[in-house]
């Protein structure tokens, strides 16, 4: 640079590049030569200062967490043990497993979600962790109602040393009434501000306000109506059909029969062949004839806590029937698929043309992606009924759903091509190995469980117990 004498620019290189121009447009200087810079501001603008403050700040948010859990295990484990009267073995286990829970479920969401979902609405994330530890709570809760109640006197209500002394009556209710909230209140609510976040009336409000505000508000609009029908659908069934039936043996007697009977307290002398009955004497067989019994049921009225709980139970059966099967045949076939997909070697001319490939495609996937925003940016422009908009709504949704699939198996392609390669971060060439052994012992379950289905479910009377036995 040419300068006047007396200037404050160096007499050479780019006016603020570098450490050093970071120190001029900071205001320590004019210039390296002009003014001495502190040894200290030097270390703290530096760059290994930043990486050492950014370790520092993970190792309190460590020392943080660690913190928090150590108080919230003790206090959760002194509250029950003392305050409950639950064991405190029970009750240090349940509190490491929500921990662990909220851990594995907190990772598998921020490694699985989109990072802008993530940025853009935490509490959506947040739910998404609950729901899945809520859904965990529910499968181990079996096991630790075993582990609570390992002698029958627990349930009757006798104190023994092999009770827990967690009350599981209130845990399941507690567990019933969030599933039942969650997968009629919370998740519906996040699902409709998800979608409505997307809609083109509120897209054009962004810059103008709170773009998530529109979108909640439409969102509780849905579900305001989705409450209605809920709860006027289970009102009716409660009022109508909220009683249980309970399963009994009625006997019954005629006391003028049994008048001439005599009855002897002590067993009969003759044993039977097998040690859990008797021969009768001739005074019992009378007796015996002067009963009858008849199937019959006991009619017990629920509360609407119990009849949401099995309400619940009884449409998830569906559920677990629909996505069991599926999975029953998928993950094994997916499995093995990886293998069978794994990335092969391949020559340098297979390499550039499979980067031409992606790159045509990743061109045609940009295109039909904004021809299909100029579509809906004219059709949304102009005046339509609202049964229009709403179809148009659904057609949108399909076409964005479809270029999202495209997108992500083109990904899918562009990371094998990074693996072949050699340019992958974090691969690893075991992976597919593992994925075949697991697949392998997965068809071996699926195939094992499907032919217990036919064999002893399918088949009336049961052709064998096979793995019943």
């Amino acid at each position: 640079h040419t300068h006047k004498e007396g200037s404050i620019l160096p007499r050479a290189g780019p006016p603020h590049t570098g450490l050093d121009g970071a120190f001029r447009l900071g205001g320590f200087g004019r210039s390296p030569g002009h003014t001495k810079i502190a040894e200290s501001d030097r270390e703290r603008l530096s760059p290994r200062h930043g990486r050492m403050a950014r370790n520092d700040d993970v190792a309190r948010g460590k020392l943080y967490f660690f913190l928090f859990c150590t108080v919230f295990l003790g206090a959760f484990v002194g509250g029950l043990s003392g305050g409950a009267g639950v064991d405190v073995f029970l009750a240090a286990v349940l509190g490491i497993s929500i921990l662990l829970l909220i851990g594995i479920n907190t990772y598998i969401v921020v490694l699985w979600a989109d990072p802008q979902d993530q940025s853009a609405s935490y509490w959506l994330t947040s739910l998404v962790v609950f729901s899945l530890v809520v859904a965990e709570g529910a499968v181990l809760g079996l096991p630790l109602d075993v582990a609570n109640n390992q002698d029958i006197g627990c349930s009757a209500g006798t104190s023994t040393d092999v009770c827990g002394g967690l009350d599981m009556y209130i845990y399941w209710q507690v567990i019933g009434c969030l599933v039942f909230i969650l997968a009629v209140f919370a998740i519906p609510v996040a699902i409709f501000q998800y979608e409505a976040y997307d809609d083109p009336m509120i897209r054009e409000r962004r810059g103008k306000g709170n773009d998530n505000r529109q979108a909640f508000c439409v969102a509780m609009c849905y579900e305001m109506v989705l409450l209605a029908i809920v709860f006027l659908t289970l009102g009716l069934m409660w009022n109508f059909l909220g009683t249980s039936e309970i399963p009994v043996t009625e006997l019954k007697a005629s006391i003028a029969e049994m008048s001439d009977v005599i009855y002897v307290t002590t067993p009969s002398a003759v044993a039977a062949k097998d040690s859990y009955s008797m021969e009768l004497t001739q005074a019992e067989r009378v007796g015996s004839n002067t009963v009858n019994s008849k199937d019959s049921t006991i009619d017990l009225p629920c509360s609407f806590a119990i009849y949401i709980m099995a309400l619940t139970g009884f449409v998830g059966w569906f559920g677990f029937v629909v996505f069991g099967g599926v999975g029953i045949a998928a993950m094994p076939l997916t499995l093995i698929n990886n293998y069978i997909d794994r990335p092969k070697i391949m020559t340098r001319e297979e390499v550039a043309g499979e980067k031409l490939r992606i790159q045509e495609k990743t061109a045609e996937l940009i295109q039909l992606g904004v021809d299909m925003k100029q579509e809906r940016a004219a059709w949304w422009g102009g005046t339509h009924s609202w049964n229009e908009r709403r179809k148009q709504k659904r057609e949108d949704r399909t076409n964005v759903n479809q270029l999202k699939q495209m997108v992500y198996i083109l990904e899918h392609e562009l990371d094998m091509l990074l693996v072949c390669e050699g340019k992958a971060q974090n691969y690893n060439p075991l992976y597919p190995f593992i994925c075949l052994i697991v697949g392998s012992v997965c068809f071996l379950i699926s195939f094992l469980w499907i032919l217990q289905i036919i064999l002893y479910m399918v088949v009336d009377p049961p052709a064998t117990p096979f793995l019943n036995a």
